[in-house]
């Protein structure tokens, strides 16, 4: 591997709406170092704003017109048509409308106590989908600026993978690069408090967020290293005491809940390897065993600023407006280029991942390696202790899960 090889990089995009154009900024950035041959983005998962925001990459990046430099650049400048189009082409909104006279009034994007904020709230409860003129946004403003034949024949790198929530059977769906298509995008956006749920192929489709905000899973399969562009806090210092605050919260939480959950279970699969790395170091044939596992150790990254987004409220997730849009991707871009001066970049990998492969037919010190891998997989991942009887008070106090 040269010296000067490329560092390999997984990217997973949330969805957020309008906060999407704060990915849009932190693409930019990450795509400037794929243009100066430094980086080369191999996946990218998305789900709503942010699945629209990896498809344009990936389907810039999958072209085979030019050099990786210059499909780099074109992934830059149709991600900023998309964003600006955009703006250019919403319709009238009372949310946009509003934004504009609060910010200039006030210097604020947060409208969540405007009028306006609390009659679109109030309408939600009251009105369904059904009562709304349906407005293709999407096919105005994405569908000239992806050719969805030539993205589904091209390449496999990036890989690209778009989430929604599949509401008939109640599950995720995952869709790759193959099976996307401007409905594909559609599914993954559709809010329920203001789109129909979109319909194909016998199935109906909500917003990806609800279960994959954005999915995980499917990257780590191509590279050590994923980084996270994240538009939902993780945290808030002050608990929400308004119902505006309230529905805000709630957005965040069930956002963010699915990839916590992913994140959590990255952990623990790295401490399990771990644990096992540091014990075949005195065991050949576990050495052996481990090279069986399916999954490699992962470096999970965040590119955010979550005391910038903490300002913005639930509301302006509507606000279409060019300056909003503008100051979002410039605060992305200076996310990005943080994390890529920080030291955690620096450990990212150039190598690729090693593939994994089935054991050849053969015992290693009279044991096959996968009933030793299994051995002290057993070892280290115990079920609770018997539950003892329960005591007038309640107390289970003997009920735990131990790990060695």
């Amino acid at each position: 591997m040269s010296k000067d090889a490329p560092k390999r990089l997984a990217v997973a995009v949330q969805g957020g709406g309008a906060h999407g154009a704060f990915s849009w900024g932190a693409l930019d950035r990450l795509l400037e170092e794929v243009q100066d041959g430094k980086l080369e983005i191999v996946a990218l998962s998305g789900t709503s704003a942010g699945g629209f925001n990896a498809t344009l990459c990936a389907y810039a990046l999958g072209s085979t017109d030019g050099d990786r430099a210059s499909r780099a650049k074109e992934a830059r400048r149709i991600l900023k048509d998309y964003w600006l189009a955009d703006a250019d082409v919403a319709p009238f909104s009372a949310y946009s409308s509003t934004a504009t006279w609060w910010h200039k009034t006030f210097g604020s994007w947060n409208i969540d106590t405007t009028p306006a904020a609390l009659m679109a709230s109030v309408n939600n409860q009251l009105w369904s989908p059904a009562f709304y003129a349906q407005y293709d946004w999407l096919a105005q403003v994405l569908g000239d600026k992806i050719d969805f034949d030539k993205l589904r024949q091209q390449g496999d790198v990036p890989h690209l993978y778009i989430a929604a929530t599949n509401i008939t059977e109640g599950c995720r769906d995952i869709f790759t690069k193959s099976a996307v298509t401007l409905e594909t995008l559609k599914a993954s956006a559709s809010i329920p408090q203001l789109f129909l749920p979109a319909h194909f192929d016998n199935t109906y489709y909500w917003d990806g967020g609800f279960m994959g905000n954005p999915p995980l899973r499917p990257l780590i399969y191509h590279a050590t290293d994923v980084a996270i562009i994240q538009l939902n806090p993780f945290s808030r210092d002050k608990p929400p005491l308004t119902a505006m605050e309230i529905n805000n919260r709630i957005n965040e939480v069930t956002f963010n809940s699915s990839m916590i959950l992913e994140i959590n279970a990255i952990v623990a699969v790295n401490n399990v390897i771990k644990y096992l790395q540091e014990k075949s170091a005195k065991d050949s044939a576990l050495k052996e065993a481990l090279k069986l596992l399916p999954v490699n150790p992962v470096n999970l990254y965040s590119i955010t600023n979550e005391d910038y987004l903490r300002t913005l409220g639930y509301a302006s997730k509507a606000v279409i407006v060019r300056e909003f849009l503008e100051e979002l991707h410039e605060e992305g871009r200076k996310a990005a280029d943080k994390w890529l001066h920080s030291e955690s970049y620096r450990s990212v990998s150039a190598t690729d991942l090693p593939v994994p492969r089935l054991p050849d037919a053969q015992h290693v010190d009279g044991i096959f390696p996968g009933d030793v891998l299994d051995r002290q997989l057993k070892n280290y991942i115990r079920g609770p202790k018997e539950i003892p009887p329960k005591t007038p008070q309640g107390d289970y106090s003997g009920m735990t899960v131990a790990a060695k």
